[in-house]
């Protein structure tokens, strides 16, 4: 894959697809890494359906870390001077998944016939939506999904769909590959490495 910017003066971008099964998972892979640099170069988040686990997974790491460098401190007669951390850039925009479009697309795939989707009122000016969910094809009665209150109609749907495609994922043994996938995977593997190193410095 090709990226090559109309307003700048500089080189163009190649992207290349890991080796795969299909031509098409290749180029959805190249795809998956040019959106993953533009999104670095132009300070653009994403949130997608494994954005939420990619942010607590840097939060445990981040907690960890913490912890084993002020355990590590603590026993050690000479303190080690602590890396002063670089502050975290806000992005300049932030691009959210439409979540119930994407779960029409995953049930539609799995043969699964969605039932009642409503909004419900709440008081005092909140929202709160839930979706029903048949398995034809596994023995188990229909899945009700309740979502969290919300402030908007609109992110009251965004919630319901997101935790609907969450239980799928667990009963059909899937995983969604979006742009935050690999990130979010390099994040629990930090995250794993701090908290052995946290416990390796709270039993010496």
């Amino acid at each position: 894959m090709l990226l090559r910017s109309n307003t700048s003066a500089t080189k163009a971008n190649y992207f290349q697809g890991d080796e795969k099964k299909t031509i098409l998972d290749s180029q959805k892979d190249a795809a998956l890494k040019a959106i993953r640099f533009l999104c670095k170069k132009y300070k653009v988040e994403i949130c997608d359906v494994n954005f939420e686990q990619l942010m607590m997974y840097k939060k445990c790491s981040t907690f960890y870390q913490d912890q084993a460098i002020a355990l590590e401190e603590e026993l050690r007669e000479n303190h080690l001077a602590r890396q002063v951390e670089q502050p975290h850039c806000l992005p300049l925009k932030t691009v959210e998944l439409d979540f119930f479009d994407f779960l029409t697309n995953i049930t539609y795939r799995l043969g699964i016939p969605m039932g009642k989707f409503d909004i419900m009122p709440m008081e005092p000016n909140m929202f709160q939506a839930y979706i029903e969910l048949y398995y034809p094809n596994l023995p188990q009665p229909p899945q009700y999904i309740l979502g969290d209150s919300c402030t908007r109609a609109a992110k009251a749907r965004q919630n319901v769909t997101k935790k609907a495609i969450t239980q799928l994922q667990s009963d059909y043994k899937f995983t969604v590959r979006d742009v935050n996938f690999v990130p979010m995977i390099r994040a629990w593997a930090k995250c794993s490495l701090f908290q052995k190193n946290a416990k390796v410095w709270n039993r010496g």
